[in-house]
């Protein structure tokens, strides 16, 4: 066996200018800072369903079958504030 050294040219790399690499690393628009936190995609996922229940109720217009979101808001509401929902998940729980 003979220690000749074949080169192949697949193998061999040319040095490139970094100019031919184009943008490497760039910084990231606003819109892309804001994707990028799933707090914020969560939240606005929350406000567009509640913007489409808001519609598709008031579209709706009957109050019993598909109250607003609005109205289920309010109703809410009220019942944390008279105090009477937290009474009842108080009591209803077997805590006392």
């Amino acid at each position: 066996m003979s220690n000749v050294q074949v080169r192949r040219s697949e193998f061999i790399r040319e040095k490139l200018e970094t100019s031919a690499f184009g943008v490497v690393e760039k910084p990231l628009t606003a819109w892309e800072r804001i994707y990028n936190q799933s707090a914020a995609r969560k939240a606005a996922i929350l406000v567009v369903l509640a913007a489409i229940w808001e519609v598709y109720a008031s579209v709706l217009d009957n109050p019993l079958l598909f109250p607003t979101f609005s109205a289920t808001l309010e109703a809410f509401w009220n019942a944390l504030a008279t105090g009477g929902l937290l009474e009842r998940v108080w009591t209803r729980s077997g805590c006392c």
